[in-house]
Formats: structure tokens, C-alpha cells, sequence
């Protein structure tokens, strides 16, 4: 060890605590190359003890009549949107509803996802207690690492990477799935729709209907029977459409005619507008009730950006062997952590990030 370099600190003797003020960095909808949606401030809210006591006399009507115990196994099975219109009913059943633990959680800990899913008509068909389960689960569904992200449509927890991977968590609007797996309309209205995007215009402004690629895929297998019957339907429309396209052009004798949209337009991902409008940041809350919305390793992306400066982006032609590594790190960096699991990450991936730190110092200087 030369005069200059500095000892290695070891960091089983550091707290935990100092472990996430040095290394963590908050996880933020915008850090990313996944424009989650931005939520208007619509949040619900509970109502104060002074509220409740001033409207104590309140009348439920006749489910005065039943015990808070039965009215909150009731309420469990009902979706959000109805628990939203009982809210309306009396004072006396919005504080029966606000005491339902699954709702007062929910409207605590994450009342920018409920907002979401207001301003999107998805509330309906989403119970509290379904939500309730995700809020206090923390895993990706996919692959199992911490998930910071809701996907509205399905209400399931996922993290960057799979949001950003996976084509079928991506939107798409109901002429697009119908040519894509030749379904109606009217099947589509079958499907979570959203109705608009979380945060872009007023609530009486209504955007396009937009569905999951991998909901209307779906429903396209069980329209069609398989995938191969599917694709036979699909580009036998298609081929009808664009005969009937060439027609109308060549008849034409001015104005303009559409070109009918292809079916394989799920191949090209690029400037898709929809890009992470169907996620909002979904905190987690841990079995002793906190709440923690996760966290980045400053770390591990140091290390991807060491990486990338000294290699740049790597051709898979000329920089073969490194390739495989910009991969490993860039996915590496993209994995979100909770409080919990943060801190032995730290300390199990140290000393092989010191290792990758020495591997491209002593490459720099042989160059």
C-alpha cells in the first residue's frame, strides 16, 4: 500500500445507520430513464379528532345496527370506489371506514397511489385489503428485489428494472391492442382501462383509454385459442386493411388517407409516450408499522460510472471482454434496497467493489 492510498475502512464495525447516511441515496421517480407519472395533489385524507367529536351524533341509519367488527368485514370486501361513496354517506360511516386499518393505511402511507388511481377510474375492482397486502409486501413480483413502483393496472409491485424491461407492463391505446391481437373494443372495456394519465390534466379532462400490453395480450389468447391462431387473425386484418388502404389511394384524387397502423409496432419501443405513466412510487411498510420508501446504493453507481469513463459505452466487437461487465454493473446499480436489506448489502459488496475500483486504476495506468 502506497504512502497516498488509504486503508480500507471495516465496515462491520460501522452502524447501520451510518452506513445508509454515507452510502443510500433516496429513491426518486425522476432518477430514472422511466418517467413515472407525476400524481396531482387529489389526496384523500382522514378526518380530525376534533371532526369526529364535533359529528359524534352523526346517524349510520340502520348500520347503527351492527357491530364495528361485522361493518369492517363487510367493508373488506368492497372495493375502493365503494368505499369512496360511503365516505359521502354520513359522518358516522366515513369514521366507521376511516377506522378500517387496511383504508387508514393505505390513505397514511400512500395517498399519491390512491390519488392515482382515482384520477385514472381504476379505483373500481381494487379492494383495500388487495392494496393493503402490497403495501405491506416489498418484493418485485417479478424478480423478487425490493419493488418501489405500483403498476396501476394490475396494482402489483415491481422495480425499475422490470418496469423498464418488461414490454408488457407498457400501455397501449384500444386501436393499438386491437390491431395488435385482433380484439374488440368491446372485450377491451373488459380490462383494467385507465382512463388518462396520473398527473396530466384536470380531473374533468378524460385522455385515451389505455390497457396493459400484457392484459390485452391475454385476452387475445383466449379470444383467438393460441398464439399461433392469434397471429393468423392479426395479419389476415391486417393484409385487408392495407389492400383496402391501396384502393382508396389510388382512387383518391386528393386529401389525405391514413395508412392502416401495422401490428408489429410492439417492436419498436422507442419515443413510446406512455413510457412509465402506468407506475407511481409505492412505499413499503415493515412488520413494526414504519414506512420506507427504499433506497439506491451511491456505491454500486459509482462504480457504473468508473466504469463507463474509463471504458466508455463498450462495442460488443472490441470490448468483449468488458461487455459483459457494463451489463452486470448497470444492473446492478439500478436495484433498489430496503433499510433492512441495505446495510449487509454495503458491507458483502465492498470489497468487491474495491477490487473493480483496482482493476481499472491498474488498466488506466498500463494504458
Amino acid at each position: 500500500m502506497g504512502p497516498s492510498e488509504k486503508p480500507t475502512p471495516d465496515l462491520n464495525k460501522v452502524s447501520d445507520e451510518a452506513l445508509l447516511d454515507i452510502f443510500a441515496a433516496p429513491i426518486s421517480p425522476h432518477a430514472c430513464n422511466v418517467s413515472v407519472g407525476v400524481v396531482l395533489p387529489l389526496k384523500p385524507t382522514l378526518m380530525s379528532e376534533e371532526e369526529s367529536n364535533k359529528h359524534g351524533a352523526s346517524s349510520g341509519g340502520s348500520l347503527d345496527c351492527l357491530p364495528i367488527e361485522v361493518l369492517h368485514l363487510t367493508m373488506e370486501l368492497l372495493d375502493l370506489k365503494s368505499l369512496f361513496h360511503l365516505l359521502c354517506t354520513s359522518w358516522r360511516v366515513r369514521a366507521v371506514v376511516e377506522a378500517l386499518p387496511a383504508y387508514r393505511s393505505l390513505v397514511t402511507h400512500a395517498p399519491e397511489a390512491l390519488a392515482a388511481l382515482t384520477q385514472t377510474d381504476l379505483v373500481a375492482g381494487r379492494s383495500a385489503e388487495a392494496m393493503y397486502a402490497q403495501l405491506r409486501s416489498a418484493e418485485c413480483v417479478a424478480c423478487g428485489n425490493y419493488g418501489p413502483f405500483l403498476h396501476l393496472t394490475g396494482c402489483r409491485r415491481y422495480c425499475i428494472t422490470c418496469l423498464s424491461t418488461d414490454v408488457g407492463l407498457r400501455l397501449m391505446t384500444f386501436p393499438q391492442a386491437s390491431v395488435c391481437f385482433g380484439v374488440s373494443h368491446k372485450d377491451l372495456r373488459t380490462l383494467p382501462v385507465m382512463h388518462g394519465v396520473p398527473g396530466r390534466g384536470g380531473r374533468r379532462v378524460k385522455g385515451p383509454k389505455l390497457v396493459c400490453v400484457k392484459d390485452a395480450h391475454q385476452l387475445g389468447l383466449r379470444t383467438h385459442g393460441s398464439e399461433a391462431e392469434m397471429s393468423v387473425v392479426v395479419h389476415e386484418q391486417h393484409a385487408s386493411k392495407l389492400a383496402a388502404y391501396f384502393r382508396r389511394r389510388n382512387a383518391s384524387t386528393g386529401g389525405r388517407i391514413r395508412r392502416p397502423m401495422s401490428p408489429d409496432l410492439l417492436s419498436v419501443i422507442d419515443n413510446d409516450p406512455f413510457d412509465g405513466c402506468a407506475s407511481v412510487q409505492f412505499p413499503s411498510v415493515n412488520s413494526q408499522g414504519q414506512k420506507q420508501n427504499g433506497v439506491w446504493c451511491l456505491r454500486c453507481r459509482a462504480l457504473f460510472d468508473q466504469f463507463r469513463k474509463h471504458e466508455g459505452l463498450p462495442q460488443y466487437d472490441e470490448y468483449g471482454e468488458y461487455a459483459e461487465n457494463f451489463v452486470c454493473l448497470m444492473e446492478i446499480a439500478a436495484i433498489a434496497w430496503s433499510n433492512e436489506e441495505f446495510p449487509e448489502h454495503v458491507r458483502s459488496a465492498h470489497s468487491a467493489a474495491a477490487t473493480g475500483d483496482k482493476d481499472v486504476s491498474q488498466k488506466d495506468s498500463s494504458e
